[in-house]
């Protein structure tokens, strides 16, 4: 099976039951026969139907309507899609094969391998096993669930995915779910700290024709602590898309993309490291966007930024704004000048706690009333906070013919 690309191998290191002779024995994990995946038959996802109302039995199981991967809640089950933590085609790869047609159809509907999951979440996972993704919440649920399910239906399993869930389960003390109280959800973004990476901006989908990424680079720069860092893709409301626990090496580092399957998604991406202040970490991201490439650093908190702004039938000038505070929204004050510096229009809009914002320019709520009328338009624009309040900024220009794109650093006081 192909590697997750938003996933990455922690270890090399084989795990094996003590006391197995490698000469003459068939190797083992925990109960289960380690073999390399491998199909008797053409999986058919017909084989495994999805009976009505399965949706609703989960969500009795559980109590609520809930993706324990990220601990999100949702309002509605036509929020949320049905994930198989042992996937279909997985199970199919790891022996299931070979069963009967009843067998199966129990597989697909059974609770114990059920849970909830975001449509887009849901494309990310896929097939991939526990070596080539992990959740960012409830890991050591998932790996037990992960083990029971193939202990229950007799399923094989690879060497390195014994591998992953060994590193998890040595160390988990329970593996009992975690389930947040959904009557009182409000966004989470993480809080703003000196250990924590923020890019106002990433994308993921299709669009114009093109598979959009982002490429994540993290290095850790002490020579000999291990970072482990928490990666979060959140929406535009600051509820968590996507989360993912690594470790970066100590003077190592961790290449992550995301999938690009799937409708376009845009939003915040924060990288919160475990060691807070002792972190040494540093890191950028690589947009992958419309057939072209643009890098850009983590951005800093600030309260003042000036950024570069350039209309044009040839190109036009975007930002994302992001407030990574859970509690407080920032007001702020946005006046667009001349190159002499001279004040052209001004502007207030206001950032929710969490809240992600990304327009053109000449776009509403920006300044769509000055610039929509005007072919071209050379200047800056200075985004001020009104109070106490820091966010951040990124600006990219992109020229309208190729839809390249470069990044224009703002000015930060």
């Amino acid at each position: 099976m192909k590697r997750s690309v938003l996933a990455f191998l922690l270890t090399n290191t084989s795990w094996w039951v003590a006391g197995v002779d490698r000469a003459d024995q068939v190797p083992a994990w925990r109960g289960l026969r380690i073999a390399p995946e491998e199909s008797c038959s053409e999986y058919d996802r017909g084989d495994y139907p999805i009976p009505p109302g399965l949706e609703e039995e989960i969500v009795a199981e559980m109590g609520q309507i809930y993706e324990p991967y990220t601990e999100r809640c949702f309002a509605a089950t036509s929020d949320t899609t049905i994930e198989h933590i042992v996937a279909l085609s997985e199970a199919h790869d790891s022996s299931l094969c070979s069963a009967n047609t009843e067998t199966k159809k129990e597989f697909a509907r059974d609770l114990l391998n059920l849970t909830l999951a975001s449509p887009h979440l849901n494309s990310v996972k896929g097939d991939r096993d526990a070596a080539e993704w992990l959740p960012g919440e409830n890991r050591c649920w998932f790996a037990d669930r992960v083990l029971q399910v193939r202990l229950k239906y007799d399923l094989t399993i690879d060497q390195s995915e014994a591998d992953a869930l060994e590193l998890i389960l040595a160390r988990c003390e329970s593996t009992e779910l975690v389930v947040r109280d959904c009557s009182e959800d409000q966004a989470q973004p993480c809080p703003p700290s000196s250990s924590t990476l923020i890019f106002p901006q990433y994308v993921d989908g299709e669009y114009g024709g093109f598979t959009n990424r982002t490429r994540l680079i993290l290095l850790n720069l002490a020579a000999t602590t291990d970072n482990p860092v928490v990666v979060r893709f959140l929406d535009g409301m600051g509820q968590v898309v996507d989360s993912q626990t690594h470790t970066v090496p100590a003077r190592g580092l961790i290449d992550l993309t995301s999938s690009g399957g799937g409708p376009l998604q845009v939003g915040p991406l924060t990288v919160e490291s475990e060691l807070g202040e002792d972190s040494l970490l540093r890191g950028s991201v690589v947009y992958e966007l419309l057939g072209h490439r643009v890098s850009v650093p983590a951005a800093k908190l600030t309260g003042e930024a000036t950024v570069f702004v350039s209309k044009s039938p040839q190109e036009n000038t975007g930002i994302a704004l992001f407030n990574p505070n859970p509690d407080d929204p920032v007001e702020l004050e946005l006046v667009l000048h001349n190159p002499d510096g001279s004040p052209v229009a001004q502007i207030d809009l206001t950032l929710e706690p969490g809240h992600h914002m990304a327009r053109y320019l000449d776009e509403t709520p920006l300044f769509q009333y000055t610039l929509g009328s005007w072919s071209e338009f050379t200047g800056h624009a200075i985004i001020r906070s009104v109070g106490d309040g820091l966010f951040t900024v990124i600006s990219l220009l992109q020229d309208t013919t190729t839809g390249a794109v470069a990044v224009v650093n703002p000015g930060i006081k």
